[in-house]
């Protein structure tokens, strides 16, 4: 009885791997036929055959295959954003597969462009291809007269925001050529922030609007970009201006310590001349001072050439060494007029060692800030 009851049972297993075996295999063949269809970009005839694949064989591998393959179609051949999303809204239904997180992302992406005329849609894609040959200025002319022609499409802040971009660029120092791109660009910003205040676009216009008054050295009002982002833009506002407002807060500092110094230097040279006035200055004590520079100037050149051999071929570090090296010398000879003056006149040496050494760090900030290498300090510092 027992025997008899396990080949029935072993039978029926049988029968039912071959029927699904069968059905599998048909799934498959459907599918590839399918496939074929679409490489040929018989795209229409490829939806039907993956559709049928979707209905007929509900439950198997390839019926998800299959519906994940009609929103790719739509998505990435037919370029038709609506019929996408709803596919891949479809998919992301009726399966949880592999495909699952993709279907997420592109139902984001295309979002914007649900409601869009499909031939403006693909005139918009056709710009952007511009753009990944490596035919920028083609692709910016080209976008500037498609957002002229159609004030009316869905995505104008998502074209908007495409051209602004552009024309800032993504560096983080611009020339002066340059700036007039930089001033088309926050035209632009502005009309997303002013027009499209609900747009997902309208924090990254805010604060690329902020890039741009960096970009020009008003970091007052980069700031005040970067401060609104932060306070409107929620978790995502405070991860897109983080490292932005530390930029803009370091140089606006750098700028307002150049302005310290520039005042500075003069003011501490008359200081200097009022301890040391022209009366006490002599030959002997200019003879001293050359005297004592001759043994200095051999260590001043040899770590310029040194420098410049070491840093980056287009670094400026030895510039700022040998200006550094020259402004010493200057000092050592000043320092031996006074030491001679000091046989004819009271000096108050304190005085004078404190006005000499601030006269020599103001200066060399200023080399530092003229030579840009002040972020290798920052670097260290921070």
């Amino acid at each position: 009885m027992l025997k008899t009851f396990t080949v029935v049972i072993i039978s029926i297993f049988l029968f039912v791997s071959d029927v699904l075996s069968q059905t599998n295999n048909e799934a498959y063949n459907a599918y590839s036929l399918a496939q074929k269809e679409e490489n040929k970009k018989d795209y229409e005839k490829a939806i039907s055959l993956y559709n049928d694949v979707y209905t007929k064989y509900k439950g198997d591998i390839y019926a998800e295959e299959a519906s994940f393959r009609i929103a790719v179609i739509y998505d990435e051949k037919l370029n038709n954003p609506k019929l996408a999303i709803d596919n891949y809204n479809n998919y992301l239904k009726n399966f949880n597969g592999r495909h699952s997180q993709r279907a997420e992302i592109r139902i984001k992406y295309l979002s914007p462009y649900q409601n869009a005329d499909i031939k403006k849609y693909q005139a918009y894609l056709d710009i952007l291809s511009l753009d990944a040959q490596d035919q920028k200025a083609k692709a910016i002319e080209t976008m500037e007269r498609f957002i002229i022609d159609n004030p009316e499409i869905p995505f104008l802040d998502e074209a908007l925001l495409w051209l602004a971009n552009e024309l800032k660029g993504f560096k983080r120092s611009v020339d002066k050529k340059e700036l007039p791109r930089v001033e088309k660009a926050m035209k632009l910003y502005e009309r997303i922030i002013n027009e499209f205040p609900k747009s997902k676009n309208y924090i990254v216009a805010m604060k690329n609007l902020g890039d741009c008054y960096y970009l020009k050295s008003d970091v007052k009002k980069a700031q005040e970009y970067y401060k609104k982002v932060y306070e409107e833009g929620g978790d995502y506002g405070k991860i897109l201006v983080g490292e932005y407002m530390l930029l803009a807060t370091l140089k606006g500092t750098r700028e307002r310590l150049r302005d310290i110094a520039v005042f500075s230097i003069p003011l501490l040279i008359i200081a200097l001349f009022f301890i040391v006035p022209f009366s006490s200055y002599s030959i002997e004590g200019l003879k001293l001072g050359l005297y004592h520079s001759i043994f200095f100037i051999p260590v001043g050149l040899f770590l310029t050439i040194l420098t410049s051999f070491l840093a980056e071929p287009k670094g400026r570090e030895s510039y700022l060494v040998g200006l550094n090296m020259l402004v010493m010398t200057i000092g050592i000879i000043f320092n031996g007029i006074v030491l001679s003056a000091l046989k004819k006149k009271n000096i108050n040496i304190k005085l004078y060692m404190f006005i000499l050494i601030a006269i020599i760090v103001c200066i060399n900030y200023y080399f530092l800030y003229s030579l840009k290498l002040l972020t290798y300090i920052e670097r260290l510092i921070l």
